[in-house]
């Protein structure tokens, strides 16, 4: 071995020896009941008294990392006074595992590189987010999550869901910015069925079990501006399909949505009973179904069969209108 490579190698071999030792002593001895302890009680006291987290155990993940096992996150649903025709259900949500890892070699070269990575749902999920003084990406990659265990979308929709959810996202933001995020968002969901015949549609009717079949979004992102490219659904019971885009702002709840939805139920499901006929229409009937009886929804039924509805607003408050628009409806540079 030369003089040259040993001088070398003190100066770069022993600090790097260091940093890995101290990394490596750090993690065996690093407190992390205190930490988790100290994570419940601070989410616990920042949170409703109706929501609650529990981590059973907390232990170290590599050299850089973290990692918890049996996360339990409680929610108490929200009650209206006075109101006592919905059944209150607590929500939870579930996770075996899940961890999270700094880079120290991104840390060295003076940027961030954090990835995460969880068992949950019936499936699992992972994910890189990393950060320089110009730009930020965002790397997810989500498989064989069961969408109903997905927490609160049963609410959200008002029935239970049975399907296999997978999909994969990669955003990059110039200057930390969503008004100039790029990328592509792709999600599908396999084998889609909506109720149980036993959950009630506002709180009333039970409809008999919904097949939305595959349903499959594809979405391009170009200078802060969402483009659906693909986003429909044609099982044996709905016929379903998503138009438009969402314009991207900082911070993200505000993004502006002009989105168009159209939907159909098939002849066959309308005609399934008496609970689909009377709520639908049987095909061929001279009177409309209790579904169309309502003003919004006569406004949203087209010449075509479908119905019809504009979501606009923002993704922290979306609003629907009724739309008898046929065609031409995706709008890349609205609003």
């Amino acid at each position: 071995m030369t003089p040259r490579v040993k001088n070398w190698l003190a100066w770069v071999g022993y600090p790097l020896a260091y940093i890995c030792l101290l990394a490596f002593f750090g993690r065996l001895t690093f407190p992390f009941d205190r930490l988790r302890d100290r994570l419940v009680g601070e989410f616990n006291a920042q949170q409703a008294p109706s929501a609650r987290l529990r981590i059973a155990d907390m232990s170290g993940y590599w050299l850089s990392g973290v990692e918890a096992s049996k996360i339990e996150l409680t929610q108490q649903p929200k009650s209206k006074p006075g109101d006592l025709s919905v059944e209150a259900k607590t929500k939870t949500l579930l996770v075996d595992s899940a961890h999270v890892s700094v880079s120290l070699l991104r840390l060295l070269l003076g940027t961030t590189a954090i990835s995460f990575g969880a068992g949950a749902l019936g499936g699992d999920l992972s994910g890189t987010i990393a950060s320089n003084s110009s730009e930020q990406t965002y790397d997810l990659e989500l498989n064989k999550l069961s969408v109903g265990q997905v927490p609160f979308l049963d609410e959200l929709v008002g029935l239970p869901m049975k399907g296999t959810l997978k999909g994969q996202m990669d955003l990059t933001l110039a200057d930390r910015n969503w008004t100039k995020c790029e990328g592509k968002v792709g999600f599908s969901i396999a084998g889609l069925k909506v109720g149980d015949g036993k959950a009630k549609v506002l709180n009333a009717i039970a409809l008999p079990e919904i097949g939305v079949g595959n349903i499959d979004f594809n979405a391009t992102v170009t200078a802060g501006r969402l483009k659906v490219d693909k986003f429909m659904a044609k099982g044996s019971d709905l016929d379903l399909g998503v138009e438009g885009g969402v314009r991207l702002r900082d911070p993200l709840g505000t993004s502006m949505l002009d989105l168009n939805l159209k939907f159909r139920f098939s002849d066959k499901y309308r005609n399934k009973n008496d609970t689909t006929r009377a709520l639908l229409g049987a095909p061929g009937a001279t009177s409309p179904g209790l579904f169309e009886l309502t003003p919004q929804v006569q406004k949203s039924k087209r010449p075509d069969g479908y119905y019809g509805w504009r979501i606009g607003g923002t993704l922290d408050h979306p609003t629907f209108e009724p739309s008898t628009a046929t065609g031409g409806t995706v709008r890349p540079n609205a609003p």
